[in-house]
């Protein structure tokens, strides 16, 4: 199973456009929590999503990759360690 394999859960949201989202994102802080959840896990937070979530659509895709690249010393001084 994938999120695309989900995806008739996601039409009941509202699309918003690249264009949009990004000037809405011009208005705000910025921060980003990523979280690592089991495939099994993802009907059951898609359906927890509120009615006000949105899906960002561009073209006909809503599913996407990225890769992040994070700088820091050798020594990993940017890391907080609790």
């Amino acid at each position: 199973m994938s999120i695309v394999d989900d995806r008739h859960r996601l039409d009941r949201f509202a699309e918003v456009g690249l264009d949009e989202l990004v000037a809405l994102a011009d208005l705000q802080v910025r921060r980003d929590r990523k979280y690592l959840v089991p495939r099994s896990f993802i009907p059951e937070l898609i359906a927890s999503l509120g009615a006000g979530t949105r899906v960002l659509r561009i073209g006909d895709l809503e599913a996407f990759r990225y890769e992040s690249v994070y700088f820091d010393t050798d020594e990993r001084l940017s890391l907080i360690h609790i």
